[in-house]
């Protein structure tokens, strides 16, 4: 996955809170679509998604046009926008050695290149 992915997928994770309402529900209603669907036709997915209405699914049509372009382009459009809008309410962690993406904000291990930091100096 390249980083910009990685990053669009982190920041929905740990940063949802700074979605708008319509991208929160945008964001489920693809979320379950891909679960449901993961694998169909067009035509098989809207006939499954018909024939099992869940209430993650929407029909708003302001959440339809978020989600119109598909899970991947959605989140990196949210990404984008949070990243402007809330730059100092979002902490990218990097390891301090390679400059990978952690897992969590909290994160104190490199999943990349196996840096542990836990015990580091505050510098590091």
């Amino acid at each position: 996955m390249a980083d910009e992915d990685e990053l669009a997928y982190y920041v929905a994770r740990f940063y949802k809170h700074l979605m708008t309402p319509e991208e929160r529900a945008a964001h489920m209603h693809l979320t379950v679509a891909y679960s449901v669907t993961h694998g169909m036709s067009a035509e098989e997915a809207e006939r499954e998604l018909q024939e099992h209405p869940s209430a993650w699914i929407s029909r708003d049509p302001a959440v339809l046009r978020l989600a119109a372009k598909g899970i991947d382009q959605f989140l990196s459009d949210v990404r984008d926008r949070i990243l402007r809008e809330h730059p100092s309410e979002v902490h990218i962690n990097r390891c301090p050695r390679c400059s990978a993406l952690t897992r969590t904000p909290q994160a104190q291990w490199c999943p990349a290149c196996g840096h542990d930091w836990h015990h580091a100096p505050a510098s590091e």
